[in-house]
């Protein structure tokens, strides 16, 4: 069972790492940069889960939000 299923919990989580932010989240905020960050972006990712990178680095949706 999924975490999320189980708790209904949300989990806010920090990355650098755009490839883990596309595999891991359903939302991400980006962020402007500076010590003033604010919101700049949400994108929604609509994969479909379980996420399994090999199979999502060929997608062009994968690409065009990377």
């Amino acid at each position: 069972m999924r975490m999320w299923t189980a708790t209904r919990n949300n989990v806010f989580m920090v990355t650098h790492d755009v490839e883990e932010a596309i595999l891991l989240a359903d939302k991400i905020a980006l962020m402007t940069s500076g010590p003033s960050a604010e919101l700049a972006e949400v994108i929604k990712i609509n994969f479909p889960r379980p996420r399994v990178r090999e199979e999502n680095l060929d997608l062009p949706e994968f690409t065009r939000i990377k």
